[in-house]
């Protein structure tokens, strides 16, 4: 009896050829649910880096004094059910089904213009459940099996939609690191902010307190030390009474 070989170097046990299409089949559809959970990844990275970015715009130059604290519980908290809907629908769903075997075979013909949807009528046949004359059913499975010997059905799977996905976090990241870099604002605060909401965090500003002195000791007159992060940067050592003793540039 005619029969193919797995593709496992390991391995010797041959099958027939209605045995490898099913093998074949069933690596497709493997291929397709790790194709959609890296999508539902890349899409969670890509929404949460989005949210990052927009408040801390929105935090830092928009609204005057920042979000409220009950402001950011409500972004917080969309934030999640938006990430958990996201997750249920791209991973938690498709990985309790099981991939249809005419959309893999369907998935396979699209990359193999080859098997002239011998494939495709070789499931559709199963799959229906009709009467089919042995001879042309074996014919069937022989023209599929010898045809999928000679493709990769894991390149076989349309990667388009991750592609963008992935072109999309690229680009957010790119945006952050950006923001990152030239703001004049720290971004650690607004983080901070967005991400524990009850935290008792102030907005960033251009400038920064570095010392005081003499710290909280009560006394009549004291010094203190400011940065400004600003295009031109200074130190300032100023009197509570509100002289300044010096400034640096």
């Amino acid at each position: 009896m005619s029969s193919l070989t797995p593709g496992s170097a390991n391995s010797s046990r041959y099958l027939d050829f209605d045995e490898y299409v099913e093998l074949k089949l069933q690596k497709t559809g493997a291929s397709i649910k790790t194709t959609d959970i890296l999508i539902a990844a890349a899409g969670v990275a890509t929404m949460f880096l989005a949210y990052l970015l927009t408040f801390i715009v929105f935090d830092q130059w928009i609204i005057p004094g920042g979000f409220g604290i009950g402001l950011r519980w409500t972004l917080l908290v969309t934030l999640l059910v938006l990430t958990a809907a996201w997750l249920t629908w791209k991973v938690g769903i498709p990985y309790l089904r099981t991939v249809n075997k005419l959309f893999a075979a369907r998935e396979i013909e699209a990359a193999d213009p080859e098997l002239r949807s011998n494939l495709l009528n070789l499931v559709d046949l199963r799959a229906a459940g009709r009467d089919v004359n042995p001879a042309i059913l074996r014919a069937l499975e022989k023209n599929a099996a010898v045809q999928l010997q000679k493709i990769d059905v894991t390149q076989a799977i349309d990667h388009r939609p991750l592609m963008r996905m992935a072109y999309a976090l690229l680009a957010i990241m790119l945006l952050f690191c950006l923001y990152a870099l030239f703001s004049p604002k720290k971004i650690s605060n607004s983080i901070w902010r967005s991400l524990f909401p009850a935290a008792e965090v102030g907005v960033a500003t251009r400038t920064e307190i570095l010392k005081v002195e003499p710290g909280n000791i009560t006394v009549m007159a004291g010094c203190g030390s400011s940065r400004s992060s600003g295009p031109h940067r200074a130190t300032s050592f100023t009197s509570l009474a509100g002289s300044v003793s010096e400034l640096r540039t």
